[in-house]
């Protein structure tokens, strides 16, 4: 019997993701967290065998050397696939800077636009969290800040996509004074999920800005900008006031700085104009 299930449980699997009831990266994950079930339901296809060959009075077959070779390499590939579900690859992707669209083998890429308005406290300032993609800061015309939203949602079709997207939109909090705005990208879980932020706010206001992964522009501050970057492009011009900067495998292009500027890190290419 053991034959016949085998293919039986993999053509039904297999239906089933040719269907899009379930999909390729969802069955891997299944697979790399429990696999041991597979043995267990094996060794019960086998007891039985066992006790029905003793009821038959037939001898009953062993496993054999095949079997066991096939044991062996099963388990190997289940232990494998085990390690490689807790091993964190965004981490490898972003060390080689793979971008999103990149490789599209588990799903597709869905865009999405959004906007975000509302006041800004005077005298307040600004920090800015962002786990992945670009931002781009400059000066609002009123006491409001502006946000214009660029995101990018990987998913293997449009409803898990607008899923996403809906737990993923970007907050703005204002606490003693500062006001936040979180890109909110781990919103989806282990989906990934990228958004790119234009914004704009009175330009006295000081800035902090964490970017994990993205590019970061900056132009015209009267105030002190705080940046912590890693792989990225950074962009730095038209500032009255001091500038700090934490990179990590990033470059960075300082100009037009009325102000100290310190620079620290693991950094690439920095250039310095007019400090």
């Amino acid at each position: 019997m053991s034959g016949p299930i085998l293919l039986i449980s993999l053509g039904v699997l297999f239906l089933l993701g040719t269907m899009g009831i379930l999909h390729w990266n969802n069955l891997g994950r299944w697979f790399a967290h429990y696999w041991p079930l597979i043995l267990i339901f094996a060794g019960v296809v086998k007891l039985l065998e066992y006790q029905s060959a003793q009821r038959s009075g037939y001898r009953p077959r062993g496993i054999g050397a095949g079997g066991i070779f096939l044991i062996i390499v099963f388990i190997v590939i289940g232990l494998a696939a085990t390690q490689a579900a807790r091993f964190n690859w965004d981490a490898v992707r972003d060390n080689i800077d793979i971008d999103d669209g990149d490789f599209e083998w588990f799903g597709h890429t869905y865009n999405y636009d959004d906007q975000m308005t509302q006041a800004f406290p005077a005298n307040a300032s600004l920090r800015i969290n962002s786990d992945r993609g670009a931002v781009n800061l400059s000066t609002s015309d009123d006491n409001q800040i502006h946000v214009v939203v660029h995101k990018r949602v990987g998913a293997e079709k449009q409803e898990d996509a607008d899923k996403y997207n809906e737990g993923t939109k970007p907050q703005i909090t204002t606490s003693d004074n500062v006001v936040t705005l979180n890109a909110n990208t781990q919103g989806a879980g282990e989906h990934r999920v990228t958004t790119d932020m234009d914004i704009s706010i009175p330009r006295k206001a000081s800035v902090t800005i964490v970017a994990k992964r993205g590019d970061v522009n900056v132009m015209g501050r009267d105030g002190s900008v705080d940046l912590t970057s890693g792989h990225g492009d950074v962009a730095m011009s038209d500032i009255n006031g001091k500038l700090n900067l934490s990179l990590d495998h990033s470059s960075a292009r300082v100009s037009q700085i009325s102000g100290d500027v310190s620079v620290e890190g693991h950094a690439n290419d920095v250039s310095f104009e007019d400090v």
